[in-house]
């Protein structure tokens, strides 16, 4: 925007109040639980027809940018002091 322009919307502002309505709701979701790396690979390759070692490959480079949790295990057990 250049400074011309933005001249004239603070113009055309000045004086005038802002309304605005908040409405809030309740949203109750099931937290799900994880998906373990073999579940991941079948799916995957169901659905978009990607191989197992390409699935643990992109979950790995989702794994290190911070995306998901450690992709490489099967265990839907946790540690007690874990949880």
């Amino acid at each position: 925007m250049d400074e011309a322009t933005a001249a004239k919307v603070k113009k055309e502002c000045d004086g005038k109040t802002l309304k605005s309505q908040i409405s809030t709701r309740k949203n109750i979701s099931r937290i799900r639980d994880a998906v373990n790396l073999t579940d991941l690979q079948v799916e995957a390759h169901k659905l978009f027809k990607i191989t197992p070692k390409e699935t643990q490959a992109i979950a790995q480079e989702l794994y290190l940018g911070a995306y998901i949790s450690y992709p490489r295990t099967s265990s839907q057990k946790l540690k007690r002091d874990r949880i």
